[in-house]
């Protein structure tokens, strides 16, 4: 086993977004050996992180710009310029920050600029951080501030990530579904009942778990037990109605939610 694909494998970090496509995402295998090496460099880098909400090929424009990421408030956000298709496109926002989109100046980051909440959601988390906020730079234009994880690599109980996307009942959900697959719709009251009552564990714990039991040495154990819980992954796409879009893996032989770096123990959630 390469040792890239046995870091990927045990870091909290998701590897990088697929395509609007309905691509399927394959875990790499672990191997017990190289557990306690690794454990430690689980959180060490944020990069394959940030790279998550990124599109793959050519968007044109601004798209092909890097998207630099900030920590605010212990969260991970990534940049998104005005004018980028990327965001209008993948984030389902508009390329222009209109004036009502534009609510209360929250804060000020030095060398950043000046943060606003997003106005649909203002007022809906009860904490922070939220899941999008605005940022005016010193020249006076915008960029979206779109959240991207934890700085310390944590991970929450579902209620509560369900918060940071102003999400208190299936009501704030206005699609959910594998993407490009919009006829296999999640009802969202399942989804947000499944999601608050999940247990959470990190990705070390998950695979621990999902591979428990494996022998280490026999590589044909270990691809049977690859393909049963990852080769049939689904990407979902999750729009709220405050026009917030992200994209959770569900994992159906496992029953399990992969969301912003904690493993959802969700049971069944897609229709056949």
């Amino acid at each position: 086993m390469k040792s890239e694909k046995i870091l990927r494998a045990l870091t909290d970090l998701p590897d990088d977004m697929v395509e609007e496509a309905a691509q399927r995402r394959r875990h790499p295998l672990v191997r017990a050996a190289a557990l306690a090496a690794c454990l430690l460099m689980a959180a060490v880098s944020l990069t394959p992180l940030l790279s998550a909400l990124l599109p793959h090929g050519d968007s044109g424009g601004a798209a092909n710009r890097p998207h630099p990421g900030l920590t605010y408030q212990g969260a991970v956000y990534q940049l998104w310029d005005e004018g980028d298709t990327a965001a209008a496109d993948r984030l389902a926002l508009p390329q222009t920050v209109p004036d009502q989109l534009i609510g209360s100046r929250l804060d000020a980051i030095p060398d950043c600029g000046d943060v606003y909440a997003y106005a649909p959601l203002e007022g809906r988390t009860g904490h922070s951080p939220a899941a999008l906020y605005l940022l005016q730079r010193a020249d006076g234009t915008w960029q979206y501030m779109v959240f991207a994880g934890f700085s310390d690599s944590a991970y929450v109980e579902g209620d509560t990530l369900l918060l940071f996307y102003g999400v208190t009942s299936g009501a704030d959900i206005q699609s959910l579904h594998p993407i490009g697959e919009p006829e296999r719709a999640i009802d969202p009251q399942t989804f947000v009942d499944a999601l608050t009552a999940a247990q959470v564990c990190g990705t070390q714990d998950f695979y621990r778990t999902v591979f428990a039991g494996t022998d280490w040495d026999n590589e044909a154990e270990l691809t049977a037990k690859e393909n049963a819980v990852f080769a049939n992954s689904e990407i979902l796409r999750l729009e709220t109605v405050t026009g917030i879009v992200s994209y959770p893996t569900y994992y159906p032989a496992v029953g399990c939610l992969e969301w912003m770096q904690g493993y959802y123990d969700t049971g069944p959630l897609l229709p056949p």
